[in-house]
């Protein structure tokens, strides 16, 4: 359950690196 945010959080910190 966790890991399934913690993969859209890494995706979102993705983009904001960008």
């Amino acid at each position: 359950q966790v890991q399934h945010e913690n993969s859209h959080t890494k995706s979102i910190t993705s983009m904001s690196n960008r």
